[in-house]
C-alpha cells in the first residue's frame, strides 16, 4: 500500500490507501482525498493524488469511473 501512495506522491496517478496510512500524507499536504466517499470494507480506504494533479483529465475520468462502479447508491 506504501509504493502505491509513494507512487502517486511523485506524480504517477491516484492511489486507494487505507485511511491509517494516509493521515501522514494529509498532514503534510503532500497527498490530498480527492472525495468524501469512502469504500466500504472493514478497513477505510481514501482515492488520493497530489494537490497539483487533483484537476488532472485522467484522474478526474478514473474518479467518474469508480464512483458510478463502487459507490454506494443513496
Amino acid at each position: 500500500m506504501i509504493a502505491v501512495a509513494r507512487a502517486a506522491e511523485r506524480g504517477m496517478g491516484a492511489a486507494l490507501v487505507p485511511q491509517q496510512l494516509s493521515d501522514s500524507w494529509f498532514q503534510s499536504s503532500s497527498l490530498v482525498q480527492l472525495f468524501d466517499h469512502e469504500l466500504m470494507t472493514k478497513d477505510a480506504f481514501y482515492f488520493v493524488t497530489r494537490k497539483e494533479d487533483r484537476d488532472n483529465k485522467d484522474i478526474r475520468t478514473f474518479r467518474k469511473w469508480v464512483l458510478q462502479n463502487f459507490a454506494e447508491k443513496r
